[in-house]
């Protein structure tokens, strides 16, 4: 019987090293997202839609530098605003997250992103080069579930848990080789109209 019990464990533990863990990403009435400091709200912006995904890192790491950050992952978890009268700046119900690559009971860094874009906009990779507006969450972090152990919140004000956030318009620089052919192209015109 001892020997019984000690291969279940094992059978067990080694589930839930396999495992996937899995969060959950609701956010509430009290952790609204915002964008442009108003309320994402469906009577001022009837037709806008804005995409939301998850990103995890390994707990520890520091908050993105920025939307191309090579530390965070994107989970593949995807959500929208709700379009409904009473569900300004709320998402539509995007669920429960499977992180691949972190098991059960695994703690994790977590970043929540919204954004617009000209470009793929139901897909990360795809929507970055059409960027038009975007916004991040505080860094939070939490203990992966799955199977007995409850699914953490990322929404809230509890430890851990990240508040709602602000979405803003991108403020698009200019690559450095834009920038030396609108020189050359200014030196040019006006060398140009000094032979007039």
């Amino acid at each position: 019987m001892k020997k019984l019990l000690t291969l279940a464990a094992l059978v067990g533990t080694a589930a839930m090293s396999f495992g996937q863990g899995q969060i959950s990403w609701n956010n509430t009435a009290g952790t609204l997202i915002s964008v442009n400091g108003a309320s994402m709200s469906p009577s001022t912006s009837p037709a806008t839609t804005y995409n939301f995904g998850l990103f995890i890192a390994p707990d520890g790491t520091a908050a993105p530098t920025g939307v191309n950050d090579a530390n965070w992952q994107f989970v593949g978890a995807y959500a929208v605003n709700s379009t409904a009268a009473a569900g300004a700046g709320r998402l539509t119900n995007p669920g429960t997250a499977t992180i691949a690559g972190y098991g059960i009971g695994t703690t994790v860094a977590f970043i929540i992103r919204g954004w617009q874009s000209t470009t793929g906009a139901g897909d990360w990779a795809a929507a970055l080069p059409g960027l038009t507006a975007v916004g991040t969450s505080a860094l939070g972090n939490a203990l992966l579930g799955g199977g007995a152990i409850p699914l953490p919140i990322t929404f809230g004000t509890g430890a851990g848990q990240v508040g709602g956030f602000n979405i803003t318009p991108t403020t698009i620089v200019p690559e450095p080789s834009s920038m030396v052919l609108a020189g050359l192209g200014a030196a040019s015109l006006l060398l140009f109209r000094r032979r007039k």
